[in-house]
């Protein structure tokens, strides 16, 4: 197994791991390509080499004596170079414009001073290729917008003027404006197996066209991540509360796809877990992890995903608001047209073996259709892992509430919807409501894995309750509906 897919699927995206495995990936490398940080003399940035490796940026335009704005006709970091951001520590935003036609190739190093926030504005694309580093003590925005607005009117485009007396461009940015012409696509984002790290309780921020990411690491301990995918002209906006940035796209914007596969990990676990918020057209997951874990003694964070037409899990890709200790697990949320789940993949929000906090609250609101289908590989000695929707409770916690609503849903070949209780746990189980307007399909097994909706318990815990609206109800080939006790247990059934 490799080193992603080892990190992936056992350290359950810890910290501890996740110093561990940077480590590791730091010292790879990568390909050496040709230094293209070039200042465009808009607003007087300027760029200095210190040696072979390292080129200072310096000058720019400062406003208020808080944001800092730089321009570039080109603006690329090769493997093994450091581009260095040279700000007075009263800066709170660096905001970088690159005014040219290439996209931006980061394999090297960005660094920043302070505890700015830096903004990436490069309206051709984005891309973190194997050896690209973020290191910064604030958030980090990349972006293929072509123009950044402040509150009043403010704005940072490719071509307007910055004046360092201009009091509109001294506070937070309030937008991103995509003005693309209707024959060109949005410039897309593309990590291919970098590490972006920012630091505990900060942001990091991907919003472009497609947003690929490919092997991945994006972490954000205790902070948030946004990634969004835009696919016409419009506005997306920032809003930013007490350091918290989160994304808002209005209704009638475009969206473009969002994708996460060979073992992508985006974490904001930590001692409470931050939040995570994906929105996009159709947002794949393919042999990848999405977490905001609880992993000491403060509540969960919380983990959105909102596709405009599909969410589609596969091989084994895993969302997960859990918690690990004596925190409540975070809330997990998915709206969208289809949301297919199959391949053992899974999305919970329970509680683990260790934890004594209670489950969180997984909402799935798919205005089509929901399909669980099968489990993960059967593989000699492992016991194969359904497809399904969970808050099951492993520890002394009780099960979270899980919330189903649909026109069809259909679970079959072994796949499962469970609030229930395991062997192990202490806790009572959870509540389940399904609401199918048009039905519900419970079809056959997988080996010892039965299609079906639980709400049982397995130990001393009593079971939960479960309530299931629809038009039609099929029950066939072994599936099965329960609020049962097992034998082991001595608790009592559910409703």
């Amino acid at each position: 197994m490799s080193l992603r897919s080892w990190f992936g699927h056992g350290c359950h995206l810890g910290l501890p791991c996740l110093v561990i495995l940077v480590g590791a990936i730091g010292i790879q490398g990568g390909l050496r390509t040709s230094a293209q940080v070039t200042a465009d003399p808009s607003v007087g940035t300027q760029v200095q080499r210190i040696d072979n490796t390292t080129l200072d940026i310096t000058g720019g335009t400062t406003v208020g004596n808080t944001n800092l704005f730089h321009s570039f006709s080109n603006f690329s970091i090769p493997s093994e170079q450091v581009v260095n951001f040279q700000n007075a520590p009263t800066i709170n935003n660096i905001l970088v414009r690159v005014t040219g036609r290439n996209p931006s190739d980061i394999q090297g190093t960005l660094q920043t001073q302070g505890n700015a926030n830096f903004f990436l504005m490069n309206p051709n694309g984005i891309i973190f290729g194997q050896s690209a580093s973020l290191n910064v003590n604030g958030s980090f925005i990349g972006t293929t917008a072509n123009a950044i607005q402040f509150p009043g009117g403010g704005e940072f485009s490719m071509t307007s003027p910055v004046n360092p007396l201009n009091p509109l461009l001294r506070v937070n940015p309030s937008a991103f404006l995509f003005n693309q012409i209707s024959s060109q696509p949005v410039a897309p984002i593309q990590v291919n197996e970098a590490v972006l790290f920012v630091p505990e309780n900060q942001n990091l921020v991907l919003l472009g066209g497609d947003v690929n990411l490919e092997g991945a690491f994006v972490v954000a301990p205790d902070g948030r991540i946004e990634l969004g995918g835009l696919a016409a002209g419009g506005t997306v906006g920032l809003n930013i509360d007490n350091n918290n940035f989160r994304l808002s796209f209005p209704e009638s914007v475009a969206r473009a796809d969002v994708s996460l596969t060979n073992f992508t990990t985006v974490t904001a676990s930590g001692e409470g877990g931050g939040g995570i918020q994906i929105q996009g057209r159709r947002i794949t997951f393919d042999s990848s992890d999405i977490a905001v874990n609880a992993l000491v003694s403060k509540s969960g964070g919380t983990l959105g995903v909102n596709a405009s037409e599909s969410v589609e899990l596969l091989r084994g890709s895993r969302l997960l608001a859990e918690t690990t200790r004596s925190g409540t697990a975070g809330d997990l949320r998915i709206e969208t047209g289809q949301l297919i789940v199959r391949d053992g993949s899974q999305i919970s929000a329970s509680t683990s073996l260790q934890s004594t906090g209670g489950g969180g609250t997984l909402f799935v609101n798919a205005r089509d259709s929901i399909q669980l289908i099968g489990t993960s590989l059967i593989i000699e000695g492992e016991k194969p892992t359904p497809s399904g929707l969970f808050t099951i409770t492993q520890g002394a916690g009780n099960a979270g509430e899980l919330r189903i609503e649909t026109g069809q849903l259909i679970v079959r070949d072994g796949a499962q919807v469970a609030a229930s209780t395991s062997k192990e746990s202490t806790g009572e189980g959870g509540t389940l409501f399904v609401n199918a307007r048009d039905s519900i399909q419970l079809i056959g097994t997988n080996g010892e894995s039965r299609s079906g909706l639980f709400v049982g318990t397995q130990a001393t815990g009593n079971a939960g309750e479960l309530k299931i609206e629809t038009g039609q109800l099929t029950i066939q080939n072994g599936a099965r509906i329960s609020a049962s006790t097992s034998k082991e247990s001595t608790g009592e059934g559910g409703t």
